[in-house]
Order: C-alpha cells, then sequence, then structure tokens
C-alpha cells in the first residue's frame, strides 16, 4: 500500500514541476501554505521570481484543528 502512496506522491510532485515549468520567469509569484520552505526554493530555482511573495499561517485556528501547523486552544 504504501508503494501506491509514494507513487501518487511522485506523480503530484512531477505535475507541480510540469506547472512551474509553464510559468515564465522572473514573474511574481506568491505561493500559500511554505511550512518547511521546500517547494518554495523549488519555485526559487526554477522560476526566478522577480518578487516572491511566501505566506504561512502561523496562528492556531480551531476551525481547522487536523493541520500539521498551529499548536492548540489551550
Amino acid at each position: 500500500m504504501s508503494s501506491d502512496v509514494e507513487s501518487r506522491e511522485a506523480e503530484a510532485q512531477a505535475d507541480w514541476l510540469r506547472l512551474l515549468d509553464l510559468l515564465p520567469r522572473h514573474g511574481s509569484y506568491m505561493e500559500i501554505g511554505v511550512w518547511k520552505g521546500a517547494f518554495s526554493r523549488v519555485i526559487l530555482e526554477r522560476c526566478s521570481p522577480r518578487r516572491p511573495c511566501l505566506v504561512d499561517p502561523w496562528q492556531f485556528r480551531g476551525e481547522v484543528p487536523d493541520r500539521m501547523y498551529g499548536g492548540s486552544l489551550r
């Protein structure tokens, strides 16, 4: 089963890379949900954005408690 998950993840990553290759270089780009910045690095390397804008949530929101960021309501 994990090979199915790994295969889907690899396909999704390839799709994202193909999408980046369609974007014009030196544009203005915004990534929402930066988390650890791994994909941000890929955007910077592949697109050489003139004006990158990297946004990540920093505040816990009770309506989305299952996110990988946040903390708790305590």
